[in-house]
């Protein structure tokens, strides 16, 4: 038998209700073959209600769409603006009481406001649909804690603002985050928050902006090396302990925004110190008032080696990155093949030991300020000649004789005796000329002075015009390198 559909009549209703309509009582009907036309109706009857419950079914579950999508909507998205600004699509949540982030938001939104709502424990899936993020604001709210992996999925976040909350423990992962710049502490007052930063440690997001404001610091934490930051905003901390251990690590630091700020220090002389460890990298902050200029502490022998090693992290990253543009710029001309190979020759010509001419050589002039070769123009200030015939090493502080400055031997340990030659390891070297040129730069390392090969535009790092006769000037104009005598090239 047959089984029935499951909105089928009853072939027993069906029987009864034709039975009793005028229509089985005419002549018309009877005279018909009865049985057949019967069977019919009974078919269409059962399969006209098998219709109309069906479609009584599908209106019954659009209405209830209809009705209940605004509600699921707002229950889902708790009232969160979906907008596009500065073409970045924005999730608008700013202070809607929300207790739980959000799942029904689109998953492709790229800035996330969560900010001044009631979130109280961020868990480990609850950005894993937002890979897309890469600006989250979560100030203002009564977090105290986020899971261990809840930020691992954003891959692509730039800005993080965990300001304003509760936690009992300052989340490592920010710390980490590949593509990071932009870290926002500010407010959170927790007692452990220096060593839980420092339980961080190495810091390896490209951290260019870090906020620490009115948290009650007791002292600032030791970050490592972070060649990235730029700006270390403290603003609103008092009595804070400081010392260079706690500025070693960060060598292109640009502003230490100090205001309503007040610091500490175990003695007068390490004021001093750190504050002209500051004004010699030319970092913008309020000066601390130290009282005594007349010290003669120096600056410890691992906090020179963190510096340099800082140093030497973001002169290998810059490099990189050069080396990136190089090879794009190489790949993408015309003539691939001779560039590069001219590229790989000149690579080795930098790197192996050549005979050189020597034509003129200059000694080294040091009877001026204006005249030192290979300081910067900003720091003529450091190397004026002192009524005692002195030079005070910049960041190690050591005293020599200003006979010794460029004598083509390193005396200090920051190597800053010598900025015109290649007797220091960690020295610098600025061109006399400080002008952006592509293929030039205009501070490199003191070991790239007078090794025949122009860096500077102007050809200043090769004063002893030493003569390179491995390529020709054609060879070396395909490559825009070029090998001494430099000409001019800005």
């Amino acid at each position: 038998m047959m089984k029935k559909k499951r909105y089928e009549l009853p072939e027993s209703v069906a029987v009864t209700l034709l039975t009793r309509t005028p229509l089985f009582k005419t002549s018309w009907f009877v005279e018909r073959s009865r049985d057949e036309d019967f069977f019919l109706a009974i078919q269409f009857l059962r399969r006209l209600y098998s219709y109309l419950i069906r479609m009584q079914i599908l209106c019954a579950l659009v209405v209830m769409y209809v009705m209940l999508s605004p509600v699921y909507s707002e229950l889902c998205q708790a009232n969160c603006r979906i907008s596009r600004v500065k073409g970045l699509r924005v999730a608008d949540c700013f202070r809607n009481e929300i207790t739980k982030v959000p799942q029904c938001l689109p998953g492709n939104i790229e800035v996330l406001d969560l900010s001044h709502n009631r979130l109280r424990e961020i868990h480990r899936d609850d950005f894993s649909s937002y890979s897309s993020l890469e600006i989250l604001y979560l100030a203002e709210n009564i977090i105290t804690e986020i899971d261990e992996h809840a930020l691992e999925d954003l891959t692509s976040l730039h800005t993080l603002d965990l300001s304003w909350n509760a936690f009992f423990d300052i989340p490592s992962t920010p710390f980490s985050l590949p593509v990071l710049r932009k870290l926002l502490l500010g407010g959170i007052r927790n007692p452990k928050m220096v060593e839980d930063i420092e339980n961080s440690a190495p810091v390896t997001s490209p951290l260019v902006h870090l906020d620490l404001t009115s948290n009650k610091l007791k002292r600032l934490p030791i970050l490592g090396s972070v060649p990235s930051l730029e700006l270390y905003n403290v603003t609103g901390n008092e009595k804070v302990l400081l010392n260079t251990t706690m500025f070693a690590g960060l060598c292109n630091l640009q502003h230490f925004i100090d205001s309503d700020f007040s610091a500490v220090f175990e003695s007068p002389c390490d004021c001093y110190v750190l504050e002209q460890w500051l004004t010699a990298r030319r970092v913008d902050f309020t000066p601390f008032n130290c009282g005594t200029r007349d010290c003669t502490n120096q600056v410890p022998t691992e906090d020179l080696e963190t510096f340099n090693n800082c140093r030497k992290l973001h002169e290998a990253q810059q490099q990189q990155m050069q080396t990136r543009k190089l090879l794009t710029n190489c790949f993408s001309s015309k003539h691939k093949t001779n560039q590069v190979f001219s590229f790989v020759i000149f690579g080795q010509l930098n790197q192996s030991n050549t005979r050189t001419e020597e034509v003129k050589t200059e000694e080294p002039i040091v009877n001026h300020i204006s005249t030192v070769r290979g300081v910067h123009q900003n720091n003529w200030l450091f190397y004026e000649k002192r009524e005692d015939n002195s030079f005070r090493c910049i960041h190690s502080m050591e005293i020599i004789q200003y006979d010794q400055v460029n004598d083509d031997y390193c005396d200090c340990l920051d190597g800053t005796d010598e900025p015109g030659t290649n007797a220091c390891p960690n020295g610098e070297f600025y061109c006399k000329k400080q002008v952006s040129v592509r293929n030039f730069s205009m501070r490199l390392p003191s070991n790239r002075v007078n090794d025949g090969i122009c860096d500077c535009c102007d050809g200043s790092d090769e004063w002893q015009n030493r003569i390179q006769n491995y390529l020709s000037v054609k060879q070396q104009k395909a490559i825009s390198r070029f090998l001494a005598p430099c000409p001019v090239q800005c």
